[in-house]
């Protein structure tokens, strides 16, 4: 099962284009981040960082966000368009929600992309786009066990870490967090084989 740990989110499309060009096409996309990703292109750039879910829904591929805070009217003409599912920050983090229940009819394979801005930046500042009102440690964690005791998880990315110079703790942050999911994964498939 494939792990991606990246800086630029763009690097998550790549991904998934491998997935697509192997004939693997029976899959959706659950997303943490702070932004929508949507954006037909950034810049002029259709390959931006914020345009990455974008190429995502446009191979056809559904998507649930979870955690956004960040988003313009086009970002949100297009969750209409493709159809795409969502719970935001502002419904996620007050209430503390600790787990999701995907729609019936989401696919039963899942690849899970969270992009560390996802996280709120008391947790990772570490990142080049911090937005306040993100999702703690724990309830992360909690939302993508949700996510892998109802799907079969495909694959995960980790993206947009950016270490800062001298601190040292976010960096051992990024590989606690990559291998809690990584547990979080074998025991799920365990359970679910049972």
């Amino acid at each position: 099962m494939p792990v991606v740990l990246g800086g630029e989110h763009t690097v998550t499309y790549g991904v998934l284009k491998g997935y697509l060009n192997a004939g693997i096409r029976d899959f959706g996309v659950v997303q943490i981040d702070a932004h929508a990703d949507l954006r037909d292109a950034y810049e002029g750039d259709p390959l931006s960082h914020a345009s990455v879910m974008k190429r995502v829904v446009d191979e056809g591929i559904p998507l649930y966000q979870l955690g956004i805070r960040a988003y313009c009217e086009e970002e949100m003409q297009t969750r209409k368009d493709k159809g795409v599912y969502f719970q935001d920050a502002e419904e996620l983090v007050p209430n503390n929600i600790q787990s999701i229940t995907l729609p019936e009819d989401f696919p039963k394979n899942v690849f899970f992309t969270l992009d560390i801005d996802g996280m709120d930046p008391s947790v990772f500042p570490s990142t080049g786009t911090p937005v306040p009102g993100g999702l703690g440690w724990y309830q992360t964690l909690g939302v993508f066990e949700s996510v892998a005791k109802q799907r079969t998880i495909i694959g995960f990315d980790i993206m947009e870490f950016a270490p800062i110079e001298g601190f040292h703790a976010y960096d051992f942050a990024a590989s606690l967090l990559t291998y809690k999911m990584m547990g979080i994964v074998e025991r799920c498939a365990f359970d679910n084989a049972e």
